[in-house]
């Protein structure tokens, strides 16, 4: 009786560990095919959204063409464009139709460096107290429909310049970054000869491309005849993921089909360096990102070693400043979508790289001034 326990006891632990051993094998299997996989199935179904997104713009503008008639006001500024000078179209929205000191800090800064701006507001509301604010730092104020987001309000904006080749420099901007933190006069100098756009930042996302919120055009770039062809054809999507593909990555495309040469004034790879760099001085370990954690060092340390495209304007804004760029992206500092650590901090590395950028310039998120007078 107890030699059959024993053959019991044994056939039993036997069972347990082929049990768990497969469990384990299993196990460990599925979590590399999930590290193997997850990727791509991300990938993939980003890709399924954003080119169904920009099916449905496309069959929008063939059914009902591109939107046209989209201006509802217009005011004439203080400042008149010149032949052979520079002009620039800044895109503004905002649900109340307010403008940040921040943004006044910026038209007064193109101003400076002797841009005619011609302002184009998407904003529900805009009245002639908004306009009459703005006057005396623009060539033009235009109030239009929210359609096609940025890009449909610099195409509306370019339309009012008429012959661009005219003109030397062209600078298409928006209202998504605090700045500029210091005079943009060096910056710009640094634009002149090499390429014929410039952008602020490029983004290493496939395929290579200047981020749209700074993209400054040299004369040669405005001397091409299919230069704006681009805008005209633009199809004014109604969602957002499809303006990032028809948008900024159509513009840069549409760029590089026409032979003008594109470049950065903080690129890529030399931001993320600078990253490494600190890293390294700092001792910092990298560490794999955990799902519903927020991103340290250690964590964009270990991405940026895989040589991960990161978006630089959010996970290397730190070294962007220390770099001089007088830009910060609003997003960033008003919703942090990527959870990255540190950004809280930002008013504090802005005022120690910047010394000369006054508190009263920033724009905290309620204390803007309001232009869109309600009262009509």
């Amino acid at each position: 009786m107890p030699k059959r326990s024993s053959a019991k006891s044994y056939l039993s632990a036997v069972l347990r560990w082929i049990v768990n051993s497969t469990w384990r094998v299993i196990h460990s299997t599925w979590r590399v095919i999930h590290w193997l996989l997850a990727p791509i199935y991300t990938w993939t179904m980003n890709w399924l959204e954003v080119s169904a997104a920009v099916r449905r713009a496309r069959t929008k503008a063939r059914r009902e063409g591109i939107p046209q008639d989209c201006i509802l006001r217009t005011w004439e500024g203080e400042i008149t464009p010149t032949p052979g000078g520079s002009v620039a179209v800044m895109a503004h929205f905002d649900p109340e139709g307010t403008v940040s000191p921040d943004l006044e800090n910026y038209l007064r800064s193109l101003k400076a460096e002797g841009f005619a701006v011609t302002f184009v507001s998407s904003a529900p509301v805009f009245h002639e107290k908004a306009a009459a604010r703005l006057q005396p730092l623009c060539a033009k104020v235009m109030h239009r429909r929210n359609v096609g987001y940025d890009f449909g309000s610099y195409r509306d904006g370019l339309r009012s310049l008429g012959d661009v080749s005219t003109y030397s420099r062209l600078l298409v901007v928006n209202d998504s970054a605090h700045g500029p933190f210091e005079p943009l006069g060096p910056m710009l100098a640094r634009c002149e000869g090499s390429a014929d756009v410039w952008g602020m930042t490029d983004s290493a996302e496939p395929p290579r491309h200047l981020q749209s919120y700074f993209l400054l055009f040299h004369s040669r770039a405005l001397k091409h005849p299919r230069l704006l062809q681009f805008w005209e054809d633009y199809p004014c999507p109604d969602e957002k993921i499809a303006v990032v593909q028809l948008g900024e990555l159509g513009l840069a495309r549409h760029i590089a089909r026409l032979g003008l040469k594109q470049a950065a004034l903080f690129p890529f790879e030399k931001t993320r360096e600078a990253f490494l760099k600190r890293m390294d001085a700092s001792g910092v370990a990298p560490r794999p990102p955990r799902a519903h954690h927020a991103l340290g060092e250690s964590e964009i340390l270990w991405l940026s070693q895989r040589n991960t495209p990161l978006n630089q304007t959010h996970f290397y804004w730190f070294d962007l400043i220390d770099a001089g760029c007088p830009l910060l992206k609003r997003e960033l500092t008003r919703a942090n979508p990527m959870h990255i650590e540190g950004v809280e901090h930002w008013r504090e590395r802005v005022r120690a790289r910047f010394p000369s950028y006054g508190d009263k310039a920033y724009d905290a998120g309620n204390t803007t001034t309001v232009l869109a007078d309600k009262g009509g």
